[in-house]
């Protein structure tokens, strides 16, 4: 069963980024932190699956999963910043 592409959501985005591997709530050390891609250069990133999680005055954060994955991750979409409208 594939997904509808109606579903899919595609942003610019660095194609290099971090994944926090942590199960508590206490924040990540920087021991489990994975580092990956090159940030030189806006790639595509496709996402499925888009939930808001969080807001505030600085912009709104949403749990989406990446299409090329299928990893859990966070978006935030800056709300001051004229890059990130």
């Amino acid at each position: 069963m594939g997904l509808n592409p109606a579903q899919i959501r595609t942003v610019k985005g660095y194609a290099g980024y971090a994944i926090f591997n942590h199960s508590s709530s206490s924040p990540p050390s920087n021991n489990n932190v994975e580092e990956r891609g090159n940030i030189d250069h806006q790639v595509d990133i496709q996402y499925t699956d888009t939930r808001l999680i969080g807001n505030g005055s600085f912009g709104v954060v949403y749990r989406a999963k990446l299409v090329q994955t299928g990893e859990t991750v966070a978006i935030k979409k800056v709300l001051q910043d004229r890059r990130f409208k």
